[in-house]
């Protein structure tokens, strides 16, 4: 799973990080989420979980949207967050205008932009 990394400042970077993933899982460490979120772009899966130490799906969200973020606010926080993302900080080398921006969505005057995700619990 490749994310793109995050600067200081809140602007995406060309940096990568490569995570591997062991039997399609993720472990959850202290220094995960030490670059800010893992954004996680291009459709590279449109399911994302959070697992029991068993191995069994706590939080699943099954989503259509071309980006998501993985975050948790610090290491003593008791939480992490799965959002799907339709849309995506800038990157610290962007200099267009807002219609340029990357994953940005768009509708035409009186149309609707509709997206949807599904989240499900057990």
């Amino acid at each position: 799973m490749v994310s793109t990394r995050i600067s200081e400042n809140g602007l995406a970077t060309n940096f990568m990080d490569v995570y591997g993933l062991t039997a399609g899982k993720l472990p959850l460490r202290d220094n995960l989420f030490e670059h800010d979120a893992l954004v996680i772009e291009n459709d590279q899966t449109n399911t994302a979980a959070l697992c029991r130490k068993d191995g069994s799906r706590y939080v699943t969200v099954t989503m259509e949207a071309p980006l998501f973020g993985i975050w948790s606010p610090g290491k003593q926080t008791p939480f992490v967050c799965i959002e799907p993302w339709y849309g995506r900080c800038d990157s610290e080398d962007f200099e267009g205008t807002l219609e340029e921006r990357k994953w940005g969505n768009q509708a035409a005057p009186g149309e609707t932009w509709k997206a949807s995700y599904q989240i499900e619990v057990g």
